[in-house]
């Protein structure tokens, strides 16, 4: 009996663990599958858990740990913002960029949106980035998350709500370096 409860701890744990052991760091985009393929399985569609019910990802294993900006590491980025940025985002780009370095251990360069485009851009407010036209037309109280390839945006119609947004993601995606993907599938918009 001993021993079959200690095999049982030992699959539990190992299940707990699943989640942690995957990650970022292909070049290839996430595989989707409808309903009628979700049930099934070949030796090469992606695992389907209970975690995964509408979108199916492949499960990678790298040696990275915490969050990926598409395939690009959160500690390989850049923080984008406009040139004309006010007092305002500079200072939330800083909050943002103090707990990413308390976190991983190191700030990210933070650069403005007159600056080549490169892999790995976290763009925060409106900039003249190509992404920064996913989070135009906010209203009063909204904000918006667009993810695109490798790169971010966070905006938001008042500096208020821009704050409201990036504790949010402060939150949500960099305290406690939880192991996530953003792709398109994470972006989203409305009312904080």
């Amino acid at each position: 009996m001993r021993k079959v409860l200690k095999v049982l701890t030992f699959v539990c744990a190992i299940l707990l663990l699943a989640p942690y052991l995957t990650g970022c760091g292909t070049e290839t985009e996430p595989t989707r599958t409808d309903d009628k393929t979700a049930g099934t399985s070949s030796a090469e569609d992606p695992i389907v858990t209970s975690e995964t019910v509408t979108n199916t990802f492949e499960l990678i294993s790298v040696d990275f740990d915490g969050l990926c900006i598409g395939n690009i590491p959160i500690t390989d980025c850049k923080i984008v913002i406009s040139k004309d940025a006010s007092a305002a985002t500079n200072t939330l780009v800083k909050m943002l960029n103090s707990e990413i370095a308390k976190v991983y251990g190191a700030a990210l360069p933070i650069v403005d949106d007159s600056t080549e485009k490169s892999d790995g851009e976290i763009v925060i407010g409106k900039t003249t980035r190509e992404i920064s036209k996913q989070t135009a037309g906010l209203t009063e109280k909204s904000a918006a998350m667009a993810v695109s390839e490798n790169s971010v945006a966070l905006d938001a119609a008042t500096s208020g709500v821009l704050h409201t947004l990036i504790t949010w993601f402060n939150t949500n995606y960099i305290t406690g370096k939880p192991a996530v993907q953003l792709t398109a599938d994470h972006s989203q918009r409305g009312d904080l």
